[in-house]
């Protein structure tokens, strides 16, 4: 059997997504290795999986601080192409001992992983944890992108720091368009054709696998249910005012609220508010009336899974695409974060709580959502991989 590398940007929304995947491939006699920071070493556990530590490096000191969203954003390729000058050497070292029958299963934006696959000569499948880019749609062309600072010494990193990998190691030098407008033979994209933009112009390179977390069994979410899950995510998620407007647009008794602060410190919060700083999202959704979300796939996509309606605030450019899905697909509503008083909340909460023309549409992309297959469609995929690396080098 085919020894696959996995190769994940050190985030919790690229790395989740993949877990059910590594334990579906180690279930059908595979052998996955993850190179990952040790904040995942635990997240290991019963997958299978072997896991190998990466150093997490320090701050660097030429970039600028986070200011907000879109500047963290558009950070976050500095900071991985920094990365990929501590990292690659190990990892590169790590996946050649592997041996020949060794498949590169790596990130989109993990650029070490794509360098990896280059220098060793070995057959690759990219995963998508957010929209594929195409020459018809990709989120980093749309309106939506144009709200993204350029911080010009983010650009110097990144440029300077791959450049100098490339000259290292004798391949192309990445531009940053690069990381997204490209696909593997394989390219796994975890949304649904339907709910992914210009979908039928992504041809049979891309699997299209839906959500890989889910209830056992996948619950639908309750119309006449009182609890409203509140969630930011674990990365874009720096937004203390929020709590406040929870507390005053849900007082009153009519909602059971919970929110989670995906990681961060758990500040006061009034009685009638639960306040989790990890919330185990799937159960909750389970039982959710409705779902106030930043709009990242993955969470949309467990939510759409279990038919739960969404009051999306986007916080980057990407989410507010989802936003735009989820309100054209009629799969709930869209909130500007300047824009959230209590009242607007509230009152978005009750709307796509109680209408039924919302839980029409529910039902429908649930259905599809479900269909997608999910980790057994993505390990399928992968495995077609590994079975076109067999027949090369037969």
């Amino acid at each position: 059997m085919t020894h696959l590398a996995f190769l994940i940007a050190p985030m919790h929304g690229h790395v989740n997504p993949t877990l059910p995947v590594a334990r579906e491939l180690v279930a059908r006699g595979h052998r996955v290795t993850y190179w990952l920071t040790a904040q995942f070493r635990d997240a290991m556990v019963g997958t299978g999986a072997e896991f190998r530590e990466i150093p997490s490096p320090p701050p660097d000191p030429r970039l600028p601080a986070d200011t907000d969203p879109l500047v963290t954003l558009a950070l976050i390729p500095a900071r991985l192409a920094a990365a990929a000058v501590e990292v690659l050497p190990g990892v590169l070292d790590g996946v050649r001992d592997l041996g020949p029958d060794t498949v590169v299963v790596y990130d989109q934006l993990c650029v070490w992983g794509r360098l990896v696959a280059e220098v060793a000569g070995l057959p690759a499948a990219m995963l998508c944890t957010t929209y594929a880019s195409n020459e018809r749609f990709s989120f980093l062309t749309g309106p939506q992108a144009r709200t993204i600072p350029r911080i010009p010494a983010a650009m110097e990193v990144f440029d300077g720091d791959l450049g100098r990998l490339a000259d290292r190691y004798g391949t192309p030098r990445l531009p940053l368009p690069a990381l997204f407008f490209h696909a593997e033979p394989v390219t796994v994209v975890f949304t649904t054709r339907e709910f992914h933009p210009a979908a039928d112009t992504f041809d049979d390179r891309y699997t299209f696998v839906g959500p890989t977390v889910t209830a056992d069994p996948p619950r639908v979410a309750d119309p006449a249910g009182d609890l409203v899950y509140v969630s930011l995510g674990t990365v874009f998620n720096d937004w203390p005012e929020l709590l406040p407007i929870c507390a005053t647009a849900f007082d009153g008794g009519d909602w059971r609220v919970v929110l989670s602060t995906g990681g961060r410190e758990v500040p006061p919060a009034p009685d009638h508010l639960t306040v989790l700083r990890h919330a185990p999202q799937v159960a909750l959704l389970a039982e959710a009336a409705a779902f106030v979300t930043h709009g990242g796939m993955g969470s949309t996509m467990e939510a759409l899974q279990q038919g739960v309606p969404l009051v999306v605030i986007p916080q980057t450019p990407e989410q507010a695409v989802t936003a735009e899905r989820v309100v054209d697909l009629g799969l709930g509503v869209h909130l500007d974060r300047a824009a959230t008083t209590p009242a607007a909340l509230r009152a978005a909460v009750e709307r796509v709580a109680r209408a039924g023309g919302y839980r029409r549409q529910l039902a429908r992309m649930r259905e599809s959502v479900r269909g997608a297959g999910g980790a057994r469609t993505a390990a399928d995929a992968l495995e077609r991989r590994c079975r076109s690396r067999a027949e090369v080098t037969a």
